[in-house]
């Protein structure tokens, strides 16, 4: 508990005025409550024994009226202010961890599934949410309840002995006038509710989205765009739930109104009216009545209270992976930089010195003592077996894991000397498999620069050979893809993926496996789109099929994690056997041609 009262504290400390209102609001309820029962106890035989209760009833049932208004509002005060507090801090809540597990990218999604965070994100902050306004001062107010109708019972039983008749009669009035405002109220509280569901799953689409896509967000530095979007939605969900809140509150206490209303005018009009003598003599209906209502609080709050301390363990259990995380560190990235200053734009010379990697939960290097150069303007293809460390390779040029030894370098300076979207603004990623989100065409294709013109993002669509399928599309450019882009084909959404990159107009492109799931006429005018680029930026290049890195100024062999050889395709194919057996077992695999092709 105390772990989850420290995590939580600095989201409530901003509000620590309204939660003081809220707990004096309760308080004042709970005396209210009590004061009202001992005035029954000490006061009501006197006022049905007053010849003259005729005239004055309705004075006295004013001044009931007016004290049992000021305890719902009260009431009302107290568990709304609370609710308020709560669903503000969940809605920071919310937004902090949501981009925490952004910021710490692949180390966070690799302790939890994408699918689990969502439900941390949503749901457990929503049961946090109730928790922090509801039960949490629930608490607090049914053990005032149980202490004050408790001792007041007890006051009431010796210092005013009673006999007779208790009258609790008007318990069935008050019942029956619950349903009357439920009736009317029931509609309401079933559209905000479906509302509420709805921006909370839209919510966590949003999270479950950019958690499945974070290497793209990471790549094109969209990790405060996909936090605004995720906040906005966030944000809806609060105001849905305090709408209900409010129609579910007001619903609730003018129902508690109106039962001890009905109750005061039953005791009041029905005893004065119906038998005038009832009241005279020495019978204590005051004290049977007091007596009546101050242990139905203390046994109402009593049971609540129970019900209270097992909802709280089970919050506490719920949100302990929550404070985990909220505790955990905040970003992937590895020390602060300290180089200030920007980084060249026109060109970039980049250089992998004795870099190796491991990833937590395997036993061998990833990449192991990995030292090669890319001059700025060239293309240099990495190749190698399945396993050979060339994504990996990429992660770490990215920055989206760090080297355990060694260092990447652009321009001679280290790269966690850089800031780290400085650095990875450097680079137009095209991963292997087809990242889009939801949104239309060109959203996707502007994902990395938001500013773009419609004609800048055409531009880039033709250089990736997809804009003449845009434009067959029912709203071209503004169709909606659907959720990750389920309305186009792998190899159509690999070109969006190239158009993208091409967007960003960067002195460096990284293609992994960039043509795998193209057809090969889609395959020739990706690589003639490679070939332009080439002309101006530095290209990396990782490839199974080598006939698309025949044309590279390098390639770069890998094996397990190693740089087996470097050199051009004739030269590798001359003299690494690797090379060759990849040479081999590519034309092994090709189908056989047919006559006339």
């Amino acid at each position: 508990m105390g772990g989850f009262l420290a995590a939580v504290w600095p989201f409530v400390r901003p509000h620590i005025g309204i939660v003081v209102l809220a707990y004096c609001a309760s308080l004042l309820a709970a005396l209210l409550f009590l004061a009202f029962g001992l005035w029954i106890g000490g006061n009501l035989d006197a006022v049905l024994s007053d010849p003259a209760l005729a005239s004055k009833a309705d004075g006295y049932f004013r001044v009931a009226a007016a004290a049992i208004a000021l305890y719902a509002a009260l009431g009302f005060l107290h568990t709304y202010a609370m609710s308020w507090v709560g669903t503000q801090v969940v809605r920071k809540i919310r937004r902090r961890l949501f981009t925490r597990i952004l910021r710490r990218g692949g180390r966070a999604i690799d302790e939890d599934a994408s699918g689990e965070l969502q439900t941390r994100v949503i749901a457990d902050t929503a049961t946090l949410g109730n928790f922090l306004g509801g039960e949490m001062p629930g608490m607090f107010l049914a053990v005032l309840n149980c202490a004050f109708g408790l001792g007041g019972a007890l006051y009431v039983r010796s210092a005013m002995p009673a006999t007779g008749d208790n009258g609790d009669s008007g318990y069935g009035i008050a019942a029956f006038l619950l349903l009357l405002p439920a009736l009317a109220v029931m509609r309401g509280l079933r559209r905000l509710g479906e509302r509420t569901q709805n921006a909370e799953a839209q919510a966590g689409q949003r999270a479950g989205e950019a958690f499945r896509n974070w290497p793209v967000v990471h790549a094109f530095n969209q990790v405060e765009r996909e936090s605004r979007r995720f906040g906005d939605a966030a944000d809806r969900v609060a105001r849905h739930f305090l709408a209900s809140l409010r129609l579910r509150l007001g619903f609730s206490n003018a129902v508690l109104a109106l039962a001890f209303t009905g109750l005061a005018a039953l005791v009041l009009y029905g005893t004065s009216e119906i038998d005038p003598e009832a009241a005279v003599g020495s019978i204590k209906r005051g004290a049977n009545v007091a007596f009546l209502l101050l242990m139905l609080r203390a046994g109402t709050a009593g049971f609540q209270l129970l019900n209270l301390v097992t909802a709280a363990s089970n919050v506490v259990g719920r949100t302990a992976r929550i404070v985990a995380l909220l505790q955990a560190s905040p970003t992937c990235a590895g020390p602060a930089p300290r180089h200030a200053g920007k980084l060249a734009t026109n060109g970039v010379d980049l250089a992998f010195e004795a870099v190796s990697h491991r990833y937590p939960a395997r036993a061998e290097n990833a990449l192991s003592n990995v030292s090669f150069a890319v001059p700025a303007g060239t293309r240099v293809a990495i190749v190698g077996p399945s396993g050979a460390g060339k994504s990996t390779l990429f992660a770490v040029l990215l920055r989206l894991v760090e080297p355990n030894t060694g260092r990447v370098l652009g321009n001679g300076v280290d790269a966690a000397d850089h800031p780290l979207e400085a650095w990875r603004s450097l680079f137009g990623f095209v991963p292997q498999a087809e990242h889009l989100v939801s949104g239309t065409v060109a959203y996707n294709i502007a994902y990395g620069r938001e500013d773009s013109s419609l004609e800048e993002i055409r531009r880039a669509a033709r250089l990736a050979y997809i804009h003449d399928f845009i434009e067959t599309l029912p709203n071209g450019y503004d169709t909606d893809l659907g959720e990750v882009g389920s309305q186009l084909s792998g190899g159509q959404r690999q070109r969006v993926n190239l158009a993208r990159a091409i967007l960003l107009r960067p002195p460096a492109y990284l293609l992994d496996e960039a043509t795998s799931a193209l057809d090969p006429d889609s395959e020739r005018a990706v690589e003639a789109a490679v070939d332009e680029l080439a002309k101006t930026s530095t290209v990396l290049v990782i490839a199974h099929r080598l006939r698309t890195v025949r044309r590279a100024d390098r390639i770069v062999v890998m094996d397990r994690g190693r740089v087996v050889d470097v050199g051009t395709h004739e030269e590798l194919a001359a003299r690494e056997p690797l090379y060759q057996a990849l040479i081999r077992t590519e034309r092994e695999s090709r189908p056989p041609r047919l006559k006339g092709e």
